[in-house]
């Protein structure tokens, strides 16, 4: 990682650099800690407390840093290690294999919520599930919309966990060639003479430009330039780039004229400057604050952003606006951070820790089942008054008599 401090030779450059990170220098106190792992963990778990208190802020974020994984600390489910059920013959099973088929799937599908949520429990790096968490709330699939493909989204939730960190534009083009993305979009559908437009839409939409920042030219020619990325329905619903249903014509996009076809997409929309500023804004609601934005920072950082997705991180971290008053106490706690935050900050294991997927579907995040391809819109949605009673409830029956193991590694 390339950390922000330069040694200074005189130019004036430097020393202004110098001077906007001298703040990083500071020890952190209690306030600065509990800011810190509320943002970058999932709560002021004791041990994190105590190895960052007293510690300067560059020091801190140098070691949350270094401690992201790309693989998880618990094993996944067996059955995901096996290749994908044949979906293509489930019409053509009797009814009682069909019922049992999709009973399967349904398992799957829980035993999938299950795994994450002892992850999220358990992980030496909360901030490697923070990001992954992030970037399944930005490509979003969900169980609901995919038929059942329970294979598929674990399948997505890794390949986030191994580019959450790294290039953006990795992680674009394989999210776009992802199944369970590309399945969620219908863009299984999208053909040479047929386009459909789910997938260009929300690519410019939700994933890269935001709202009302292209045309509806743009979203047609978009659609018409990823026609052919579909799943090989046969083989292991893998990734096809069907050439074949490739629309190879003229096109005109951001006032671009060629005949273009995905990847060039790709990099138009990382030529694009409002991509930059999009994914930004994005990070800073995630990571600073949800009530507050500081439009000349964030523009400035958009401006920097190389599109490596830890730098951004970095960038945010050792921002001023990060460690400001104003950022303190500005971003309401998901179900998952209020639940799994709870656990991993007292160390507890709540008797009923298997109930876990259910009560954050009770509380409206449902893992892996975000409620629509705009995934879960957080801040205030997060308050209301089942989410509050729920949250209540959860609370009382944690610190109820029995209602926890005392050893943490009792988790299961």
């Amino acid at each position: 990682f390339l950390f922000p401090f330069t040694y200074f030779t005189g130019h004036p450059t430097q020393a202004r650099e110098i001077n906007e990170n001298q703040h990083l220098l500071e020890k952190m106190n209690a306030h600065d800690t509990v800011h810190f792992l509320n943002r970058v963990a999932f709560g002021s778990e004791p041990r994190a407390f105590k190895r960052y208190l007293g510690v300067s802020k560059q020091e801190a974020i140098n070691d949350v840093l270094l401690g992201i994984r790309t693989s998880p600390v618990t094993p996944l489910p067996e059955w995901t290690l096996d290749p994908a059920p044949p979906f293509w013959g489930r019409n053509d099973m009797q009814r009682g294999d069909r019922n049992l088929f999709d009973s399967t799937r349904t398992k799957e599908f829980e035993s999938l919520k299950h795994w994450w949520v002892g992850e999220i429990s358990q992980t030496n790096s909360p901030l490697t599930e923070r990001l992954v968490l992030f970037w399944h709330n930005h490509f979003v699939s969900a169980y609901a919309g995919l038929s059942r493909r329970s294979v598929s989204l674990i399948r997505q939730n890794q390949s986030f966990r191994k580019y959450a960190g790294s290039s953006f534009k990795t992680l674009l083009t394989a999210s776009l060639q992802d199944p369970a993305l590309l399945r969620y979009l219908d863009n299984d559908k999208n053909k040479k003479g047929r386009p459909n437009e789910n997938l260009g839409r929300e690519l410019l939409e939700l994933f890269t430009l935001g709202e009302g920042k292209f045309s509806e030219r743009d979203v047609k020619e978009v659609s018409r330039s990823l026609t052919g990325w579909r799943i090989y329905k046969y083989k292991n619903l893998s990734f096809w780039d069907d050439k074949r249903v490739h629309d190879r014509g003229q096109k005109i996009v951001f006032g671009k004229q060629g005949r273009f076809d995905q990847k060039d997409i790709i990099e138009l929309l990382l030529k694009h400057p409002r991509t930059s500023e999009f994914i930004t804004e994005k990070f800073w609601r995630y990571f600073v604050s949800e009530t507050w934005q500081d439009k000349k920072v964030i523009k400035k950082i958009a401006k920097n952003f190389n599109y490596i997705s830890i730098n951004l991180l970095i960038t945010l971290l050792s921002s001023e606006a990060f460690w400001s008053s104003k950022s303190r106490g500005t971003i309401i706690k998901s179900p998952v951070d209020f639940v799994l935050g709870t656990i991993r900050s007292l160390q507890v294991s709540p008797t009923n820790f298997a109930l876990t997927p259910q009560i954050l579907k009770n509380m409206g995040q449902e893992l892996f089942n975000p409620p629509n391809v705009g995934g879960w819109p957080g801040y205030s949605s997060w308050v209301t008054p089942s989410g509050i009673i729920e949250r209540v409830k959860y609370i009382k029956d944690l610190t109820a008599v029995d209602g926890f193991i005392s050893d943490p590694d009792e988790i299961n």
